[in-house]
């Protein structure tokens, strides 16, 4: 397994985890950073990215993973 994944169910174990889902389409990079960052402060265990379409996913990607480092 990987390692995000055995972290995933080792913290299941034991507590809830809570998951937001940021659409790329409907976000800027900017914005999307902008959420993470607050989602992150609010104790969101994940960010997943994803959509009907692959419009903007890595500018959105990496401008979470820049916010939430």
């Amino acid at each position: 397994m990987g390692k995000v994944r055995n972290q995933i169910y080792d913290k299941l174990k034991h507590e809830k985890l809570h998951f937001s889902l940021f659409d790329p389409e409907k976000l800027t990079p900017e914005k999307a950073a902008d959420f993470a960052e607050k989602v992150t402060n609010f104790g969101s265990d994940a960010i997943m990215v994803g959509g009907s379409t692959a419009q903007n996913v890595d500018e959105v990607t990496k401008a979470i993973r820049e916010s939430t480092k």
